[in-house]
């Protein structure tokens, strides 16, 4: 039930991706916004120098404010087998303060001067629906309990303290609107309610403007969007009802993985302020036997990938969407059939090729430790994740 599953799986195919596109993509890159973003924090929130400042965003990293309650609790049942943070193991995947996002965002600073975050939020009933967000200030007993601080809080009601810990580090922030209708999954209609929702959601957050708020040079407000097609159940129709109002808020940038149909391109590329970004990456689990798309170590290597596919269809209204690995369990993350190759990674990242308009990049992510999708240090491989990223995002153009 990990919302970060819409952040890594696309059903997407390569010839839906292309269908009907490529007659678009040069009068779309003719009205295309942009998407250069810098670090406007003169000085971090401590007061001292801020080291990012007047930096180029070239990537954006995903952030969980809080986690999925059950999770723990399936690794005790052995459903799952995921890792957890270095610094707080499991008895700490549920328990947020201001002192662990401090932290957080400082290993952030200390990864990246060019990379921004983008919190990872929902509607408050997807969240009580699905059990997402984390014991603020208290304890988690027993594996299932909040007790004490401040009580069970839902990611949206955590995001102004992520963004004073990241405020005071210097880092601009973005929000990641998730909407995947988890309280009403039986709803055949679920559907028309993504908009109101989305809607709800950007007025909040609206209000949530200020400094700390990554925007473009030319001023507009950074959203990244996203929804798994089976949980948001939107036709065509309605999907087209969100792309055209979302067209329609011109104080905003999107990078979308929520309404984009992309068996017609043209239908998102009208809209100058929205651009795509798909979560697609390692398949899971891998194919047997292994295709030509693995390299002679296992490794997934695709030459044309669905991301590659997409950018053939949107031109210069796609980013790329990095993640280097996948997997459920500690076993698969010792098997290189469910990591990417060195070629796939470093065109995910922009730097080889390299593409000056491409940046940035969206990172899956800094702590989702249910499908090993974590740079934060873990229990499972310590800094190594945390290393490579830093070693790579350095070789950037």
């Amino acid at each position: 039930m990990s919302v970060s599953r819409v952040l890594q799986r696309s059903t997407l195919t390569a010839a839906a991706a292309l269908c009907g596109a490529l007659a678009f993509t040069s009068q779309a890159m003719a009205v295309d916004s942009s998407t250069v973003m810098t670090n406007v924090l003169t000085t971090t929130g401590e007061g001292t120098a801020n080291p990012a400042y007047g930096q180029q965003i070239k990537n954006i990293m995903i952030f969980q404010a809080g986690g999925w309650s059950g999770l723990p609790a399936a690794e005790s049942n052995g459903t799952a087998d995921p890792t957890w943070a270095l610094n707080w193991g499991k008895n700490g995947y549920l328990l947020k303060s201001s002192s662990v996002y401090l932290t957080q965002m400082g290993q952030i600073q200390g990864l990246s001067k060019t990379t921004a975050i983008a919190v990872l939020l929902m509607p408050a009933v997807e969240a009580n629906a699905s059990g997402y967000g984390a014991c603020w200030g208290g304890a988690w007993v027993s594996g299932s309990t909040c007790s004490g601080g401040s009580g069970w809080k839902t990611p949206d009601q955590m995001f102004a303290d992520v963004k004073w810990a990241a405020w005071m580090k210097g880092i601009q922030v973005a929000p990641l609107v998730s909407i995947n209708n988890y309280e009403r999954l039986s709803d055949a209609n679920r559907g028309q309610a993504v908009l109101t929702k989305l809607q709800d959601m950007v007025s909040w957050l609206r209000t949530m403007t200020d400094a700390t708020t990554l925007k473009t040079v030319e001023g507009k407000i950074v959203v990244l969007t996203e929804g798994l097609p089976g949980n948001t159940g939107m036709s065509d129709a309605q999907k087209q009802a969100v792309l055209s109002w979302m067209g329609a808020q011109t104080d905003i940038l999107w990078i979308d993985n929520l309404a984009a149909m992309d068996n017609a391109p043209a239908n998102m590329l009208q809209y100058p302020n929205i651009y795509r970004s798909a979560a697609s990456g390692v398949p899971y689990p891998p194919p047997s036997p292994l295709t030509s798309d693995y390299d002679a170590q296992g490794n997934w290597c695709p030459s044309f990938g669905v991301q590659d596919s997409l950018k053939s269809s949107y031109g210069s209204r796609y980013r790329w969407h990095f993640s280097d690995r996948y997997g459920k369990r500690e076993a698969e993350m010792s098997n290189a059939n469910y990591k990417a190759c060195e070629a796939v990674r470093l065109r995910f990242l922009n730097i080889t090729p390299y593409e000056a308009a491409r940046y940035p990049v969206v990172i899956s992510q800094w702590n989702e430790y249910g499908e090993f999708l974590n740079f934060e240090p873990s229990l499972f491989d310590g800094y190594n994740e945390y290393n490579y990223l830093n070693w790579r995002l350095s070789q950037q153009p």
